[in-house]
């Protein structure tokens, strides 16, 4: 982008084509009534008012922040999946013109081919396709880590910037009420900027303090439940192993699919190549820059192998996605300091364009072809009456069932017993369930599944 060949008015045409293309292929993936678990739990508890959804949030593991917000939505456009896919989308927008106007006000020289690769990047690496349309915090969160990251740089750049203090001071906050884990990464933010900030001038300790001090008193009304959340998870959570092969799958999550190698291996000459510029030239600030924000992102899922080590399992690949917006900045600042900074660049634009061809249809399937509709257009017809309906199946029976089938009263069982009678769903075969209950009549009623993660066949017993 760079290329002096191209006339600014062609690169501020593709950068603003690529930054088009990010909505338009997000909402695509957006009109249709299929959701997991999680994502069942916030259209359930967005059926509640603001005091429902904060009692239902208190009684979950996450700070309320993403659900006030997908509320607000949802009282102008009504609430459906859609709508709220929408909720995840926008963030995705704001955080790439936000890299973008960075990059315009701080690498100037260097803007059209920093940006590019940032937004191709945060727009459509791997693992984009899935999360950036997922009804849950994490692209919310992507958002305010990044903006907080940025307005990091831009208040070491002018400390005396009032409105940029502020700036950092709310987007800290606002990350920290959307996910536990931009806590931890939010807290690398503070640390970096102190350090770099004394480094400058160690009368820069009053913004520190200011900053510091600012973020505790916003935040602490909601230390005491958070403190609660914790010790319930300590105790129970859904997490039952960290195994070792996770480490790798954590390195690998954000470029899973058809090119996971080629990906790391580029990601891997570049980091190579920058360490080697780190040590054989003085650091320039834009480089710490970058390595600060690389470490960030290191340093958020370092604390969660920690947590899950000396704690209890408490970590998923997921949890890095607010931290990967840094990441990807840290990559493409980096990657434009080499001196094969033209083939390497082209060589990521390249690999991700291909990849799209791969990612995009695999989404497409994922979002429209999943066997949701079958299920609705039968409960639609069959489960309208008064009767229960049972269920071995313990995942559907929190949010999955009480979303599609708000009016049923479902019940769980673990254990199947000879009284057991009316409409049962389980993932067992007729023949097992019927060596089961072998004094039982057993009817199959329906097979089929939601959102393609949940298989099952509802039989009728009597």
């Amino acid at each position: 982008m760079n290329n002096p060949t191209i006339s600014p008015r062609l690169k501020n045409g593709l950068l603003l084509l690529l930054l088009l293309a990010v909505p338009l292929v997000y909402l695509s993936l957006s009109f249709n009534d299929s959701v997991w678990t999680d994502e069942a739990f916030t259209m359930v508890l967005l059926r509640q008012d603001f005091a429902g959804i904060t009692q239902g949030t208190i009684a979950d593991v996450h700070p309320p922040l993403y659900y006030y917000i997908a509320k607000l939505f949802t009282m102008v456009f009504g609430c459906s999946v859609p709508v709220v896919k929408v909720v995840s989308i926008l963030p995705v927008v704001l955080t790439c013109l936000l890299v973008t106007g960075f990059f315009r006000r701080y690498f100037p020289e260097h803007f059209h081919s920093l940006a590019f690769a940032t937004v191709f990047l945060i727009g459509f690496c791997p693992a984009a396709f899935t999360m950036n349309v997922e009804i849950r915090m994490y692209t919310w969160g992507l958002f305010f880590v990044t903006l907080s990251g940025l307005s990091a740089y831009a208040l070491w750049a002018r400390p005396s910037s009032k409105i940029t203090l502020l700036v950092f001071i709310l987007s800290g906050v606002c990350a920290a009420f959307t996910h536990y884990y931009c806590v931890v990464t939010e807290c690398f933010i503070y640390l970096f900027l102190m350090i770099a900030l004394l480094k400058k001038d160690l009368r820069n300790w009053k913004q520190c303090v200011v900053f510091c001090l600012a973020t505790v008193v916003l935040y602490a009304p909601w230390l005491p439940i958070f403190v609660r959340q914790f010790s319930q998870v300590r105790t129970g959570w859904w997490l039952e192993e960290f195994a070792l092969t996770q480490i790798t799958d954590t390195v690998s999550y954000l470029f899973r699919g058809e090119f996971v190698t080629l990906f790391l291996l580029l990601a891997g000459v570049v980091l190579v190549g920058f360490a080697q510029l780190l040590l054989s030239r003085p650091v320039r600030p834009g480089a710490w820059f970058a390595l600060l924000c690389m470490l960030t992102f290191a340093g958020t899922i370092l604390v969660g192998y920690v947590l899950s080590k000396l704690i209890r399992p408490l970590y998923v690949d997921r949890y890095m996605y607010p931290a990967c917006g840094l990441l990807f900045v840290g990559l493409a600042i980096a990657l434009h300091q080499l001196d094969q900074r033209l083939l390497l660049r082209n060589a990521l634009v390249a690999l991700l364009a291909v990849n799209f061809f791969f990612s995009y249809p695999q989404a497409i399937q994922q979002e429209y072809s999943t066997g949701t509709e079958e299920f609705k257009a039968y409960a639609a017809q069959e489960l309208t009456g008064g009767e229960t309906l049972t269920t071995d199946f313990q995942s559907l029976t929190w949010s999955i069932l009480p979303y599609y089938l708000p009016e049923l009263s479902v019940a769980y069982t673990p254990e199947i017993s000879p009284d057991l009678k009316g409409l049962f769903l389980t993932e067992r075969s007729l023949e097992e369930l019927q060596a089961l209950l072998p004094q039982s009549h057993i009817q199959e009623e329906f097979t089929g599944g939601i959102d393609r993660q949940y298989n099952f066949t509802i039989y009728r017993i009597s």
